[in-house]
Order: C-alpha cells, then structure tokens, then sequence
C-alpha cells in the first residue's frame, strides 16, 4: 500500500461572524534567515509561537502603502512531491543612498518574512504570517522606472523561493493574542 501522508480532518468553512477580508498592513519585517536563532512551534507544529534572533541582531522593518506588500503563496506540483513557492512584492519609498546600499548587500542574502494581514480573524489568530520560514526567501527582482507615475520612481523588489521551495503554506505566528503576537513581531526589530 502506497504512503499517504495527509488528509482533511476538519471542516473548512466560510465565518458570518468574522468574514475573510484582503489586503495587508504597511509594514513588514524582514529577517536575516542566518539570524535567527531559533523557531518555537505549538502543539500543532504548524503555527509559530516565537522567533528568537541571535545575540546582537535584530529583524529590520520595510514600509508599504496601500497594499504595495504583496505577499503570495502557490502550490508546485513536483514530479515527486507537492511544496510552495513564496514570494513577498515591495515598492521601496526611498531612493537615498543608504537604500541602495542595502538593496545592493542583500541581494545575494536569504530571507525570513512576516507580514500582517488586514483581516486578522477570530483574537488575531490570522493576522500574522510568516514567508520562506525553512529555506528562506531570495531576491529575484529589483528594478526601478525613476518615471513611473504609480509609484513616483520607487524601487520594485521581489523575494520568493527560488530552487528551494517550501514545504507548506507560510507558517502562521500567533500566541494567546493578537497583542501578545503582535509584541514579539515588534521585539524582533528591538
């Protein structure tokens, strides 16, 4: 017999109560992924509950507006296994020099992601998500159009898996609260 290793367990059902909204915060937080120190997961090994950063670093906050953070998540059908691309879109609102500094540092780097949702569901249980978790996000755009009219001659990069895919969805971060969550997504940028 053929090894199966999943099934549906549980209903998936639409809220009237707390009904699916889109669109995302403007801010993410981006971390270093040789950075972190370690992952706890809860009981269902699944959903984050903290991210500890090794000493003397921190995470580093990218701004956004109206919902120029984009992230996305897509099954890839493998000839031998199902996992996920990742990917997080940015504008970057800023030009100087320091910017381009960093742009250019970290374009051969491996990232983590969080990112905020609008909708953040029942105690903010999905209000948080985390990107690239296990094998980390790489750039694989940066561009900027110093005439584009949209975005006023912002930078335009894209982090996504790349030949390293993800084994799952991102990774939901939650603890107790959507302020308890929310306070250890700040502490890392500490």
């Amino acid at each position: 017999m053929a090894l199966i290793c999943g099934k549906i367990t549980a209903n998936i059902l639409k809220s009237c109560d707390v009904p699916l909204q889109g669109g995302t915060e403007n801010r993410a937080v981006l971390i270093n992924k040789d950075d972190i120190a370690t992952v706890t997961y809860n009981a269902d090994a699944y959903t984050v509950e903290d991210i500890i950063l090794n000493s003397g670093v921190s995470a580093f906050q990218i701004d956004g507006k109206n919902n120029s953070i984009a992230p996305n998540s897509a099954m890839v059908d493998l000839e031998f296994d199902n996992v996920f691309d990742h990917t997080v879109t940015f504008k970057g609102f800023d030009i100087s020099p320091y910017v381009k500094k960093q742009l250019n540092n970290g374009k051969e780097g491996r990232y983590v992601v969080i990112v905020e949702n609008v909708f953040k569901g029942t105690a903010g249980i999905s209000a948080f998500e985390v990107y690239g978790l296990t094998t980390g996000l790489e750039f694989s755009e940066l561009t900027r159009d110093a005439n584009d009219e949209t975005t006023q001659g912002a930078f335009h990069f894209v982090l996504t898996t790349k030949k390293n895919k993800e084994p799952r969805l991102p990774n939901p971060l939650y603890v107790t609260s959507y302020s308890a969550t929310k306070a250890i997504v700040d502490g890392l940028l500490a």
